[in-house]
Formats: structure tokens, sequence, C-alpha cells
């Protein structure tokens, strides 16, 4: 029982980051490479290569890169661009990178992708929103929130798996929901 268990929380650990990486595809790249370096993941053999000093460092520089032209206007609708590449990649590494899941890797990539590109999608329509309504200005504190959204749902996706989707599902239900009402 336990190692049914076991998969379950890592197929949950995997929906978790992959969400988190559709806020922001470094944090839970960051996340995921120092939980394994401290023996707080275990990371499937395949992308083991994540314990590494250079992907350590590469994912750093991306994290910094993107954090800081996020919050700059102009930057920060390239920075969306090169998301949509970014992140559901970085969906499809965390996701495939849960050990235990008794899945094979590709599904957890395939999943992992699909559910952070859907989160980046519905990112891409929200933030126009706050530009034409701010002018822009709200999109640096949009881009804060995303990220505190993101390190939250990595973090949860380690010791409570289930709570980060479940927040996940709130949070996409929210934006649904109020697209919705928009439309009316």
């Amino acid at each position: 029982m336990a190692s049914i268990m076991e998969a379950i929380a890592a197929i949950l650990a995997a929906l978790g980051f992959a969400g988190a990486a559709g806020l922001n595809g470094w944090i839970p790249l960051l996340v995921t490479v120092l939980a394994a370096r401290s023996g707080t993941l275990e990371l499937s053999e395949s992308l083991d290569f994540l314990n590494s000093n250079t992907a350590l460092g590469l994912v750093i520089a991306g994290l910094v890169v993107d954090f800081v032209g996020d919050k700059v206007p102009a930057v920060d609708h390239v920075m969306h661009l090169i998301g949509g590449v970014v992140q559901p990649a970085s969906g499809a590494v965390v996701a495939a990178a849960q050990a235990g899941a008794d899945v094979p890797p590709i599904v957890l990539a395939l999943a992992g992708a699909a559910t952070a590109g859907s989160i980046h999608a519905g990112r891409a329509v929200v933030r126009p929103a706050s530009t034409t309504l701010t002018a822009g200005l709200g999109n640096p504190v949009l881009s804060l929130a995303e990220d505190v959204g993101s390190l939250a749902l990595s973090v949860l996706a380690i010791i409570a798996p289930l709570l980060a989707v479940i927040l996940l599902a709130a949070g996409v239900a929210l934006v649904l929901r109020a697209l919705a009402k928009r439309r009316r």
C-alpha cells in the first residue's frame, strides 16, 4: 500500500511542479535542483543531471534574466513569448523528474508540458488585460504575484503535493470564472 501512496504522491508532485512552471518556468526547476541536492527529493534516473553544478548555474542564470525581464514594461512581453517555450519545457522536466511515480517519464513529461502550457496560456490572456487596465504599471506586481505563486506551489509539491494540486485547480477555476464573467 505504501508504494501506491508514494506513486500517487509523486504524480501529484509532478502536477504541482508543472503548474508552478506555468507561472514561472525557472522557479520549480530551481526548487527541484535544490531539493535534489539536499536529498529532499529523489530524481528519476533519466533526469539525475539536474543535480549537477552546471544545471544549477544555468537555472539560476535563467531565473535572474526572467525575474528581472518580466518586471520591465515591454521586455515582459518578450519574456512571455520566450515563456511559451520555456514554461512547457520546464513543466515537462520537473514532472518527469519525479522518481517513484511508477509512470513512464515520457507520460509525466507530456502531462507536465500540457499543464504548464495551459497555465502559461491562461497568463497570456490575463496579462494583456493588466496592460490595458493599468497602462503596464500593474504588470510587475502581477509578475511578482506569479513568482510567489510558483514558489509556493513548488514548495507545496514537495511537502504537501495534494494541497499543491488543490490550490492549482482552485486558481485555474478562479481565472476561468473571471474570464467567463468578463466575456458576459
